[in-house]
């Protein structure tokens, strides 16, 4: 079975009398009387039938939409969808002789909704600009670039330009070994600890064992592990040097121990 040439959803149940279309029981229920749809809008403008029977009209835009009203241009049944609350339909309302005349507001509601208004919009948005508009457009986006590239060359001059130096510090300067005492001979592992007076204003700590650069410090805690057996059994000297900001300040420490180790390095 064929399907319905207006409704390709639904199969066809009988042909139209006058254009052989092919339509289904909803376009034969909708008054056709065995028309298809287009031949019945045709002959809706006659007044009816052989039998006398009003003739139902379908929207121009919408098939199978019964309507009861035309365009009052193009004498268009239209639903009211179509015509939005006016007396023309949304293409005679904008037609190019409508404009400028006020003629559209005295056709319809004056309101331009729904596809109206999106038609309207489109065709505003196409329009070319006004010379003034557009050179007044182009000076903004010029300013708006000159400040943009501005504020990018304050930013990466401020990134690239180095801090100035602090001032040096011109205080206290002190070093000293809390670890360890070098009271008794030390053996095993041995915890390293230096007390250091105003550390915030420190520069480095260097610290030596028997005159060999042992470890750096830049800030706090200072103190770290020494491995007694990795040197030989007896004297050792400790030497702490703590350097101030700006270098003008330097403090001095030193501890001498005893290591006494069972097994040690040869």
């Amino acid at each position: 079975m064929a399907q319905c040439h207006y409704h390709p959803e639904s199969r066809a149940s009988a042909s139209c009398a006058h254009c052989r279309q092919q339509i289904c029981d909803r376009c034969r229920l909708n008054g056709a009387v065995g028309r298809c749809m287009n031949c019945h809008s045709q002959a809706a403008k006659g007044g009816g039938d052989a039998a006398g029977k009003p003739k139902r009209l379908f929207c121009t835009n919408h098939d199978g939409v019964p309507v009861d009203r035309r365009c009052k241009s193009c004498n268009k049944p239209h639903c009211p969808a179509c015509l939005n609350g006016a007396q023309h339909c949304f293409r005679c309302a904008l037609e190019p002789r409508a404009r400028g005349t006020g003629s559209l507001a005295r056709r319809g509601t004056g309101k331009l909704t729904g596809a109206t208004g999106a038609l309207q919009a489109m065709e505003d948005m196409a329009r070319p600009l006004p010379p003034a508009v557009r050179a007044g457009l182009a000076a903004a986006g010029a300013l708006v670039v000159v400040v943009v590239l501005l504020v990018g060359y304050v930013k990466v001059k401020a990134a690239l330009t180095p801090p100035p130096p602090p001032p040096p510090y011109t205080g206290v300067a002190k070093v000293a070994f809390s670890q360890p005492t070098g009271a008794r001979p030390l053996s095993g592992n041995q915890v390293i600890k230096l007390s250091v007076a105003a550390p915030q204003h420190l520069s480095y700590v260097e610290l030596s064992v028997d005159g060999k650069h042992w470890e750096r410090f830049t800030r706090p805690p200072f103190q770290t592990e020494w491995p007694t057996p990795i040197v030989k059994n007896g004297r050792h000297v400790l030497e702490a040097k703590a350097v101030y900001r700006g270098g003008k300040r330097v403090a001095l420490a030193r501890r001498v121990c005893v290591t006494r180790n069972r097994f040690t390095a040869r």
